[in-house]
Formats: structure tokens, sequence, C-alpha cells
């Protein structure tokens, strides 16, 4: 995680298990994991406070960093969804362009993502949308 205070949260909940261990990321990458380290990548309801570039910085690192058949899933609101819409056109209305914050949640769509995860090299590739729900999900596998 980006944020001392959530892994201290993590830390206290996970006390009781001796296989964990919580790494304090820049937010731009995950240098401080060794590459094929891992099994599983997940990134869930954190691309919305990323700009593209760092989406698949992101994505690019999970390639780096999961062993061989390792597995990333990552997720978003979801552009195309109804309550994706609804959402994107509220920041838009609710915020002026000089008086956005900068940590304001930004969209993705399936090709989006769908892109990062091929560019990077993952095979396997599936994508969950609905268009009732909020987020969309993709998920992928290192080649063996």
């Amino acid at each position: 995680d980006v944020s001392s205070n959530m892994l201290g949260h993590a830390r206290d909940r996970l006390s009781a298990f001796d296989n964990v261990e919580l790494v304090e990321l820049s937010g731009w990458d995950l240098a401080p994991i060794p590459s094929e380290s891992l099994d599983v990548v997940y990134c869930m309801v954190v691309f919305m406070h990323l700009d593209e570039w760092e989406r698949y910085s992101y994505v690019r690192e999970a390639m780096r960093v999961l062993r061989p058949g390792g597995r990333l899933y990552v997720d978003n609101f979801n552009l195309r969804s109804e309550p994706g819409w609804t959402f994107f056109t509220e920041m838009a209305t609710n915020y002026h362009p000089l008086w956005r914050p900068a940590n304001i949640s930004k969209s993705s769509t399936p090709d989006e993502l769908t892109t990062y995860l091929e560019r990077a090299g993952f095979d396997d590739i599936k994508i969950g949308e609905a268009p009732t729900s909020l987020f969309l999900w993709a998920r992928g596998v290192k080649p063996s």
C-alpha cells in the first residue's frame, strides 16, 4: 500500500499470520518487490486515483514481480456502465476544472484495461462488467 496508516491497520489485523509481509509503495511502481517473487498481484479501488500512465506502469510492474503462471487482478469504475456514467458526470458537474482535487476519481473502460494487460504481455485476459455495476475488473496470467 502507499499509505503507512493503512499498512498499520493491516499489520494489526494480520498479526497472527507469519507468512505476510507488508510493503509501503511509492504510488507509481512496485520497486521494493523483487522480480518473479509473487503468485498474485491485485489492485482494488486504486486505478481510479491514478492517471493512465501510472495504471499501465502498475500492470507492467505486475508482470515483472509475478512468477510465471502468476495472476493479476485490477478494477476501476466503469465509464460504460450506467452507475459509472452517472458518477463520471457528477464529478464533471460538481467540480469546476480549476478546482478539481488531484485525487478525483478517474474512470476506465474494458478496452483500456484489456490494452494495458495485452501490451504488458499477459495471457488469458478476462474482463468483467455489468451494465448495473459501478465497477469493472480485469485479470490476466503471466505466461509460463
